[in-house]
This record gives structure tokens, sequence and C-alpha cells, in this order.
């Protein structure tokens, strides 16, 4: 038998001195010419000396020099209680040698009665707890039992480095991701390792064996990146792919040659899916790239790498389903409606990848470009009239070119790049045919007398909207020179998420749209706006002309005339934020302040190749702007004097006047591309101008953008009456407008943890599969809800208590059905702005609705209702409803 370890014997001293305080000599059974420990032992009460005595004489000798030590005295000795004598027997503690016996020293130690029979059998166990025993002592056990989990708790904290007591999968992956684990393994001793793996295959799932390979193999370092690799052999929805097969088999080589079992492979996976998803929330992509990297490049190593679109964490698992769009957009294209269920099912797959939330521009070009297809497969009628073209420029085209705008600024995978161009291809072509009709449709309507009676023109804005609105609050006019209608759909976004809500009048639609002056310049529309008539000039007349504005002047006290400010006086030199005489204006009584703010027209001036994100930071006097309005309880008009094209290649023609515009020399100087336009509403060139329908041309040098021509994104004004809190007489809060196509109908969306989807058995050996997510492939059946399922809820016992909980928090019920129905006709998915819109509340609202009924549905916390906050979209889980609600 092996001599008693040096922890063993100061534990067993340890627990002596507590038991027996008085005792001051402690005898113990020890073998000769073993003890390699210290003289002098450290323990809680005090130093204990440390003498070995091979006789009995060396017995009293030490006892004699013990006499009147203040030190208590232990003697190892190998002799027994009879080669001592009764004489010596009688100086020691209780008379006897103790024996080191470690589960009993433990036991005494830990104030345990009993022991687990699970691990009353490792011989091992008592050492190794002693040996990492606190120097301040365990805390005694409550129910006096020296349970499985907490011995083994123990000793993967103290002796591996464990930092929780409950080992599962995840928290053995996370430590073992950590450097030198495979050195720390090996370590230990055989019977802790055998012990090891027994106890984790109990407490972690078969992955603990897998893991534990792993490391034992060498492969430790690459453990995370292992297990999402796992993620895709093992996928449930690669059963049947001959190629998963054989990686599988390829593992063995990271595994000390071992075959994983496919629910050891998924729990490996999962457990290190959850480990890089908290590094990606924690620290971000740039933390967790190199695992991801390592991933990839063991899936081209293991030959898997063509399916890693499985993964929904793996770098190559975005990027090869973003290809699958790619592939999707590139054949709807080409075959229209019967194309878009695959870019549904396919844009689906990147909003549920992990990496979607971490990479948004690129997510955002994908569902841009999904909005194309469904728009170019969605029929429009051409428009009979001008004012009628106007309104489908406001209500749909501007959408389009936005949506245009975000996808022209490409991909950096080649392939989707390519599907890109050409769906920009097949939109352009098809915007390019709209603006054509809408030139020529403006052309004969500037030559009729520009009457209008569906449209307001920009002329017409402060006495048919300003001014009577300024009856009732006080008005920020804000104009947002050179905004298109595109620029303000995405401004309009940032600026409802900053608190704002749309007004429109009581029974009305929002007001707009809004016609420019013409040619679409800032000398000629925006004059003619401020002053409230058609007129050209500089800053100026525009001052004097809204100063002495009579509509506006009979709504404003005679001392606080309307007043404007532009560029120039929204700043101090050396100072940050508003100027103090705007600042003042604002949270003054003068019931209208006109605000011109340049950012977007001055971004057109430039030549550089920033793709700006139009928002409240980035449009950098508006967020100030949009605060001082707040704290003064002003209504906000935004608007703008004209529009512009962006720079997508435009071909020169050289002009003398303007950008997009130039005077008509002869009555048939037009090109096909252009249009003539004559009459009173043109006020530069001698009323007869020419300008380009086409935004593939321009006059002037080039520049970010350009402004002066016929197309419907310069001549069409964005309009909007915004609040953050007072609602004048007669309005009401709105939601925002967004034509059909901008959402996805029908087929729902794949979740982020769909329900395993089997795959079709290979046809033929060596066949890869089809991936169930590939274009074409056929996708999982959607359950069918029963149209009756509602009123089952509405009117169920758990509902009612749900919502007698809620108290006044809970919705009506004719808004929680509405909310229900909304989310079932998407099939249990939806944007948090189509809900709103589908609802008919501003977008400022929907998270209180949301919030409201996920305090009735989520019972006992399971996510019946959740929200996706990185793609903004509401999950109701129907199959967790009805069994939560116990509903048929």
């Amino acid at each position: 038998m092996s001599a008693p370890t040096t922890d063993q014997v100061r534990a067993l001293v340890a627990s002596l001195r507590r038991r027996l305080p008085q005792e001051a000599v402690f005898g113990i059974r020890f073998p000769a010419g073993s003890w390699t420990g210290p003289d002098s032992l450290d323990l809680d009460g005090g130093p204990v000396r440390v003498r070995t005595c091979a006789s009995p004489l060396e017995v009293r000798e030490r006892l004699l020099e013990f006499e009147g030590a203040s030190e208590p005295l232990a003697i190892l000795t190998p002799l027994s209680d009879q080669d001592l004598g009764s004489d010596v027997l009688a100086r020691l503690a209780r008379r006897k040698l103790f024996a080191v016996e470690p589960w009993r020293i433990l036991m005494d130690l830990m104030d345990a009665r009993h022991v687990d029979p699970r691990i009353a059998g490792e011989s091992w166990l008592p050492e190794v707890l002693l040996a990492c025993r606190p120097a301040e002592g365990w805390p005694a056990l409550p129910s006096g039992i020296l349970d499985a989990q907490t011995a083994w708790g123990l000793v993967l904290r103290h002796r591996l480095g464990f930092e929780t007591l409950q080992i599962d999968a995840i928290a053995l992956v996370r430590w073992a991701a950590e450097a030198d684990r495979g050195t720390a393994l090996a370590a230990q001793p055989e019977g802790l390792r055998k012990g090891l793996r027994d106890w984790l295959l109990e407490s972690a799932g078969s992955a603990a064996g897998a893991v534990l390979d792993c490391i034992e193999a060498g492969s430790g370092a690459d453990v995370l990146a292992l297990g999402l690799a796992c993620g895709v052999i093992f996928h449930p929805e690669g059963q049947g792919v001959l190629a998963l097969e054989r990686a599988a088999g390829r593992l063995e080589r990271f595994t000390g040659g071992r075959r994983l079992t496919v629910p050891a492979g998924r729990g490996w996976a999962a457990a290190a899916e959850t480990v890089v998803r908290g590094i990606l929330s924690s620290s971000g992509l740039r933390q967790a790239r190199p695992v991801l990297e390592r991933c990839d490049a063991l899936l081209r190593e293991l030959e898997a790498d063509q399916q890693v679109g499985l993964s929904a964490i793996a770098l190559g698992g975005f990027e090869q389903r973003l290809q699958r769009l790619g592939t999707a957009l590139g054949r709807a294209v080409e075959v229209g409606q019967a194309g878009l269920t695959d870019v549904e099912g396919a844009l689906g797959q990147v909003e549920a990848h992990d990496l979607a939330r971490h990479q948004p521009e690129r997510l955002g070009k994908a569902r841009m470009a999904a909005r194309l297809a469904r728009w170019l497969a969605t029929a429009s009628p051409a428009a009979g009239s001008f004012e009628e073209a106007v309104v489908q420029y406001s209500r749909e085209g501007g959408f389009v070119d936005r949506a245009r705008r975000s996808v022209t600024e490409g991909e950096t995978a080649p392939g989707v790049q390519e599907s890109y161009r050409r769906l920009l291809a097949a939109c352009t072509a098809r915007r390019e045919e709209g603006s054509r009709q809408f030139g020529n449709l403006l052309s004969g309507w500037v030559a009729a007398g520009s009457a209008p009676s569906r449209v307001l023109l920009v002329e017409e804005l402060l006495a048919k909207l300003v001014a009577p609105l300024a009856g009732q609050a006080p008005v920020l006019l804000l104009v947002m020179d050179g905004m298109s209608q595109p620029v303000w759909r995405e401004l309009l976004e940032s600026i409802l998420e900053d608190g704002w809500v749309e007004l429109a009048q009581k029974g009305a639609e929002p007001p707009g749209p809004v016609v420019a002056a013409l040619p679409t310049v800032t000398e000629v529309s925006r004059t003619s706006l401020l002053c409230g008539g058609l007129a050209t000039g500089g800053q100026a007349e525009e001052k004097q002309g809204f100063a002495s504005h009579r509509d506006l002047l009979a709504r404003s006290a005679t001392r606080l005339p309307p007043v404007l400010f532009h560029k120039p006086d929204l700043t101090e030199e050396g100072h940050a934020g508003l100027a103090a005489a705007v600042g003042a204006e604002l949270a003054s009584e003068r019931r209208v302040v006109g605000v011109v703010v340049n950012a977007i027209d001055d971004h057109l001036l430039k030549g550089d190749q920033v793709a700006p994100r139009w928002t409240v930071e980035f449009v950098r006097p508006l967020r100030a702007l949009l605060q001082a309005a707040r704290d003064g309880g002003r209504v906000v008009i935004v608007t703008s004097d004209h529009g512009h094209i962006p720079e997508q290649g435009t071909e020169y023609r050289a002009a003398a006047e303007g950008e997009r515009w130039r005077s008509q020399a002869l009555p048939g100087d037009v090109q096909p591309d252009e249009v003539s336009l004559v009459g009173p509403r043109v006020l530069l060139g001698g009323g007869k101008i020419v300008t380009p329908w086409t935004e593939s041309v321009r006059y002037g040098s080039k520049r970010n953008g350009y402004h002066g021509g016929a197309s419907p994104a310069e001549v069409v004004i964005p309009l909007a009456v915004l609040s953050a809190g007072r609602l004048p007489e007669g309005w009401q809060e709105v939601s925002s407008f967004w034509p059909d196509w901008w959402e996805a109908a029908g087929a729902p969306v794949a979740r982020r943890a769909p329900a395993p989807v089997p795959v079709p058995v290979p046809e033929a050996p060596g066949r890869q599969g089809r991936l169930p997510f590939e274009p074409g492939a056929e996708a999982a059946p959607a359950s069918a809800a029963a149209a009756d399922w509602i009123d089952q809820l509405l009117h169920s016992p758990v509902y009612a208590s749900q919502a007698a909980a809620a108290g006044r928090a809970m919705l009506p019920e004719a808004q929680a059905r509405q909310l229900l129905e909304a989310l079932q006709e998407r099939g249990g998915r939806l944007t948090r702005q189509a809900l709103g819109q589908r609802l008919g509340v501003p977008l400022l609202r929907v998270n209180g609705l949301v919030a409201a009924m996920r305090r009735v549905l989520n019972v006992d916390g399971y996510p019946v209702l959740s929200v996706d906050d990185a793609s903004e979209t509401i999950d109701l889980n129907l199959g967790l409803l009805r069994t939560q609600f116990e509903l048929d």
C-alpha cells in the first residue's frame, strides 16, 4: 500500500485538531522513510510540528523534547500500539495511533455523514479533494451527504479550472476552449481521468466523450471550430447526404480515431454554437472571427464545405446562403412570380443566420433585393394622367428607387453581385419606362397650364398646409434641400425611431404628394416654396417672402412674424449644436419657424464615393432641430424643394445652363430621352427648356447626384407632418405607408431554430443531395392554422387568467384579435413596420402593443410571442400557443 501523501497527513492533523482541540500530541501510523513533507504544518489554528520516529526510544526522545513547547506535535511512526507501550500511548491523543483513512478524513472535514454510492468506490477521489481543500476549509454540507455533483464540482473547479459546479456540455466546451486544457488534463491521475469521463457523460451527455477525445487527441485548440463543423456534418437536414457521411468519418482524425455518434455530434455542435453566440453577443464578430474562419477551413479539409449553408453560424454558411439568394433572384428575374417562393425561402435563411445581425449592411441589401424581385413580379398599371403618375411615384416608385440605391452599392460575393446586377438591370429598365411616361405626361401637363386637383404644388404649401396648421399649433417647417423620395423614405425610418409619428387629418390620407417648380433647381423651386408663389431668387428673397407671406402673417402675432433660417444661421463658430438664436426661436411663442437644411444638397456637390446612410445622426443639424421642436411643443412639417438622381454611370452632354436642364433653342431640339417643358410653370430659359426624363444623362460635371431634370425622382417632393406629442385639432396619428411588395406576403419565413426538415433519400450513390433551402427544393409544409383558433384562444380559461393578471395593460379584445390575424396572415412572422401598417398604428406604438400581448401569451415565460430586435421581426409560435392555452 502506498504511503499517505502530505496533503492527507495535513488533512488528518487538521481534522484531529478540530475534533480534539485540547490534545497536544497526535500519533499517526506512517511507513518508515516515506515522509517528504515539511517539519511544520501551517494549519488554521497555528503551526503543528512534525517528527518521524522509527523506534520506541526515538518516540520517547521526541516526547521529552516536546515538554513545555507551545506548538502541538504530530509523530509519524511505523510502530504498532504494542510496540510503543502503554506509557507512550498515554501521552498520545486518545491513547492510540491514528491511521490515515482518506474517506474518513474527508467526511470529517466536510461534516458529511454519508457518501453518494456513485463516488464511494473512487479511491483516488478523497486524495484529490483533500489536496484542493481551501485554507479556510469547506462550508458544511447542509444535507450531511457528500453527493457526486458536489464532489465532482469541487474537483473540476479546483483541479481543472471550471468556473461552475453545474457542468453541462456548454460549460465543458467553454472550458475546453481555453489554452493548455490538454496539458492540465494529462497531468491528472489516471483514476481521475477515467472517473471524469464517466461523470461528464452522465452530467453533460454524449458530447462530453467527444470533447474529451478531442482534447486527448491534441486537438483541443479546435474544440469550438470542430463543434461548429459538427453542426454541418450532423445537421438533421443533412441526413442522407453522402458528402456529410464521409466527412463524419474524416472527423475521427481529430478525436483519436473514435467515431462520433449522431447525438454526440449534435450535442457538441449545440454547445459550441452557444459559446460562440455568447462571444458574438458580448464581443462582436471581430472576436469570434478566428473560430469561424477555422471552422470554414476544417469543413474544407473534411470536404463538407459544399454543405456549409446548413450552419446558422459559420461564416461560410452566411456566404452560401447569400449565394442561394442570388441564384433565386436570378431565376425570379427570368420567371417573375413563379420564382418568388424560392426568393422568400432563401432570404429567410439569410435572415435566420446568426451573422446577419452582425453584417446589417449586407442583410439590408439582401432584403432590398428581395423587395425589388417582388416589385418586378407585380403588375403596375400605366398612369392615365400626370397627377396619377405623381401619386404612383410617391406611393411606389420612391420605394423602388430607395431599394435600387441600396442594392447598387453592391456585394462582396462575386456570384451575388452578378445576380444583383441582373436584378438592377431589369428594375432600371422598368423604372426608365416609367420615367419616360412621367416625362411625357409632365410635358403635357405643364403645357396645359398645370392646374392641380389631386396633388399640391410646391408654391401652395405655405397657404394650404403650413398656415392652417400654424393656426392650431406652433410649427417648424423643415426644408431638406435636394431631398428625393428615396432619401426621405430612409430618413423617415430614423425619425420615427426617434419617437416621432406621422399625422394626417381625420378621415384623410397624409398630405402630399408635392410637385416642384421647373426646372427642379434651388433658385426656382425652393424660392417658390418659401415665398408662397412661383418665383426665382436666393436666400434674401426667401427670407423676405417667408416673413411677409399673407397667410402665415394671419396666424402670427404682429410682434412675432414668421422667421426663416438658412445654413449659415444654424450654427455658431466654435460651438456645437444649434445656434442660440435658432434654439430661442423654436422655444418661443412664434407660430412659424422655417429652417433650410442643406446636408443632402451639399452631398450631391461632392465627387467622393461615400454612400451615406440618411439618418437623424448623419444629417448633422437634424437631431438638434427635432429635439428643440419637441421641447418647444412644435408640429414639424418636413418637405423638400426638389429631388435628385444619384450618379450611376451617367452620360455627359454639354449644355450651358444647368446640370439637368438647358434652354430650348429650336422646337425640334429634343433628344428621345428628353422632353420639352413650355409654360408658365417654367421659370428659367424664357419659359422653354429641355430636360432629360432619363436618369442616365447629365449636362454638368460629374458629382454624387444631380437635379434640374424631369424624372419623377426630381419632380415629386416628399411631404410629412410629424408630432412628438401634441396633436393639432382635427389631426390624428397614422401608420407610415409601404407598398404591399415591401414586405413578404403569405408563406412563413424560416425561424432561427426551425424544426428539422427531412431531406430526400439520395437517388444514387455519390449524389450530394439538394439542400432544403436551395432554390427549387420543396419547402417544409407549413401547418395550416384553423380559422377559429383565435376565437378559441380569446375565450380560453388560460387567456382569461392571463388577461386578468395583465390588468390595465391588457389590449382590448378587438385589437388583440387584429394583431393575431395580422400575424396569421403572414405565416406567424411580421416586421414591426408591416405590423404597424397592418394595424394602422404608428411605428412608435407597435412596441407597446406587442409588449402588452406578450404579457398575456407568454405563459410562464415561454416565448409564444417573441421579438428579434436585430431583424425587427415579431414571431408567433402557433404550436407552442396551442400547447400553452390547451387549444384543439
